[in-house]
């Protein structure tokens, strides 16, 4: 840009006033223009998703399930929660019903006892929810099997994990 730059440009009489005035306005015109589409395509766009939505995500079965593992378990308390490759959406839906008094930590399989070793002494979960077909078992003393994830075919195990 400075090579084009004409030399004399500093020391150049101004312009005259019309021209800038001109190109003020123009621009002017351009930004109301976008902010105008923009706040239109927005009260659609928020009108559209509201309207549309369903009231939640969690199904009965979902919050069934949930319930009984927030009544076995104490608020502020770490969980592990095991789940096969599959079992990637229960998996998403239980971290985020459970969130924020209850911290899941996930591991999805493969399971091998040593990442399964790691995550128990990094974070110091007392029970587990295993997603899968079947569940992985991450090392349960005793388990509940709350039956089959609403939707899918992945069974639901919780459980306290053995010492």
């Amino acid at each position: 840009m400075f090579l084009l730059w004409p030399k004399d440009a500093l020391s150049a009489p101004p312009r005259s006033r019309g021209r800038p005035t001109l190109v003020s306005v123009a621009a002017l015109f351009v930004v109301a223009a976008a902010v105008l589409s923009g706040l239109a395509a927005f009260v659609d766009d928020s009108l559209r998703a509201f309207r549309f939505a369903g009231a939640s995500v969690f199904t009965p079965g979902d919050r069934e399930q949930m319930r009984i593992v927030e009544e076995a378990t104490p608020r502020g308390a770490a969980l592990l929660l095991t789940a096969d490759r599959r079992a990637n959406w229960p998996a998403m839906l239980w971290q985020r019903g459970l969130y924020p008094e209850r911290t899941l930590v996930v591991l999805r399989g493969p399971l091998s006892a040593d990442r399964v070793d790691a995550a128990r002494s990094r974070y110091g979960p007392r029970f587990a929810v295993a997603i899968g077909d079947p569940p992985l078992d991450p090392g349960f003393r005793w388990r509940r099997d709350l039956g089959p994830a609403p939707s899918t075919s992945e069974r639901i195990w919780f459980g306290e994990l053995a010492r």
